[in-house]
């Protein structure tokens, strides 16, 4: 068994970069290997911020296909907006990767039977997360 669990992390806005500093950055078992943002300012930054804890290589979201697709990544965490939620989502199941979407996973009901199809398909787990579950408090 692996000591760390080597996660690609898709989405540095606001929630996003909350969730990496107070949350995944400080887990001991989680290993950031790869990040993934629009935003090249943002991206840097956070790469810096993360340079003391490991290296994580950046991604832009033109490349983002090469992160999910990357075989030294096991899983992904997706942070981004909802309008890309599911296509990145089934992305990275098919990729074989185990997913971790920030709420909310979807617009409508269709989308949900979508993710249902591909874990039907890849057997891959998918995760909602929600830190109000999952937090300190």
């Amino acid at each position: 068994m692996k000591d760390k669990v080597r996660v690609g992390y898709i989405g540095l806005g606001l929630r996003g970069v909350g969730m990496l500093k107070k949350c995944f950055s400080e887990m001991n078992d989680v290993e950031l290997v790869a990040l993934c943002d629009w935003d090249e300012a943002k991206l840097a930054e956070i790469s810096t911020y993360l340079e003391e804890k490991g290296k994580a290589k950046p991604y832009t979201t033109k490349d983002y296909k090469d992160l999910i697709n990357d075989d030294n990544i096991d899983a992904i965490v997706i942070m981004t907006g909802w309008d890309t939620h599911v296509e990145l989502a089934k992305a990275s199941m098919r990729a074989g990767k185990y997913t971790a979407l920030e709420v909310g996973c979807v617009y409508d009901i269709h989308e949900c039977y979508e993710l249902i199809q591909v874990y039907e398909e890849t057997k891959t787990p998918l995760m909602m997360l929600e830190n109000c579950c999952y937090g300190r408090r």
